[in-house]
């Protein structure tokens, strides 16, 4: 019954009624539009305490999942008998890499469920062919989503390695997403007279609007996740750098590709992510966030052999571009670490977000233990 209705009817009745009588029902009149409208206004921020207030974004280095096969099925054995104790071996073989994927598989979805992950950059998805690693990363996914009771979707990118690519896992809800494969972009040479090569892992790129039905402040992102060369077989490597000019080359190319996103919509929030397998502080960092670029290195800027870090005598490094919102978080307390190696902890899996929107960063943080999933833990950030 609305207010109107209850004033006409009780105006009928009140006319032939004692003036104390009168005043008793007015009060209740009043009474109950102060109710209405308190009920009213009241549903407005409950309706916006409904919708999530941030959105976590994880990287994962899933430390080769789905990795090699620990026997092969077309070994020739001419004789019966090594026949069949081959085919036992290799059955016993097979059995205990299964259940070490499976052991890999738990550790690595417990991880992005205890995080609760809106949306993660994963590297190291392997397989020999690309359906091969489709497969492996589905059944992290079905996984993931049977765990969370949380629909999740996945891309995975192309790539010019033979084994290993990068993906995107996102939950379902999200909003519209696209997503953009660049293992055939160039990458910049320090040595002009250098061949021409491109990304060893290609990078994926993910375009999100958040929805306007789940988010209470919905945003334009731009997703960029890369996963750098190791130091693996750094013996190899002529300058004696561990192929930190490989990956300083690398870093330009990412960084480029994201800045102009940036610069042709200044309200998209762009975050690159990943495993740039060079610490911070390093030489790949420094151009990576801006505050050197490539041709720095030709004239005024070298790399230090020791450590890998860049130094510029007499030369003041540029404004960054990207703020590196783990080490921000955790660096002056001596957490941030992501990648042990010889008792010793790197931070390689670091998330950066430019600088028009460092300020969207509620926190940041890794998870994880070294070993039990992976040998790198979980990054993440949350923004508003």
């Amino acid at each position: 019954m609305t207010i109107h209705t209850l004033k006409k009817k009780v105006s009928i009745v009140v006319s032939s009624v004692p003036l104390f009588f009168k005043l008793f029902v007015f009060t209740i009149i009043i009474s109950a539009q102060s109710s209405l409208a308190d009920s009213s206004s009241s549903s407005v921020p409950s309706l916006l305490s409904d919708k999530q207030q941030s959105l976590k974004i994880c990287s994962l280095n899933m430390n080769n999942f789905g990795a090699k096969p620990v026997a092969r099925d077309n070994t020739k054995i001419t004789k019966a008998k090594n026949t069949k104790k081959e085919n036992q071996n290799t059955s016993k073989k097979k059995e205990l890499f299964s259940e070490k994927q499976a052991v890999q598989l738990k550790a690595l979805v417990e991880r992005v469920k205890n995080v609760d992950c809106d949306i993660v950059a994963l590297q190291e998805g392997y397989g020999k062919t690309t359906n091969v690693v489709k497969n492996n990363i589905a059944k992290f996914v079905t996984a993931l989503t049977s765990a969370t009771k949380i629909p999740y979707r996945y891309e995975l990118a192309r790539t010019n390695d033979k084994y290993i690519r990068n993906a995107f896992v996102y939950k379902e809800k999200i909003g519209i997403v696209s997503f953009k494969n660049l293992y055939r972009a160039a990458v910049p040479r320090l040595n002009p007279e250098s061949s021409s090569r491109r990304f060893p892992r290609g990078p994926l790129a993910m375009e999100v609007n958040l929805s306007q039905n789940i988010f209470a402040t919905p945003r334009k992102l731009y997703l960029l996740n890369y996963h750098l060369k190791s130091k693996v077989g750094g013996w190899k490597d002529m300058s004696e750098l561990d192929f930190e000019l490989n990956r300083i080359e690398t870093a330009e190319a990412i960084r480029n590709i994201a800045d102009d996103v940036r610069k042709n919509d200044t309200s998209k929030v762009i975050i690159l992510l990943g495993d740039r397998n060079s610490d911070t502080g390093s030489a790949t960092d420094d151009v990576l966030n801006g505050r050197l670029y490539l041709n720095d290195f030709k004239d005024v800027c070298k790399i230090e052999k020791r450590d890998l870090n860049s130094y510029c005598a007499g030369f003041e490094k540029h404004s960054p571009i990207f703020i590196g919102s783990i080490f921000k978080k955790l660096g002056p307390v001596g957490l941030a670490r992501s990648y042990k190696y010889k008792n010793k902890y790197y931070l390689y899996d670091e998330i950066y977000i430019d600088n028009y929107h460092s300020y969207l960063v509620k926190d940041a943080g890794t998870y994880g233990e070294f070993g039990k999933g992976s040998d790198h833990l979980l990054t993440w950030i949350e923004i508003k």
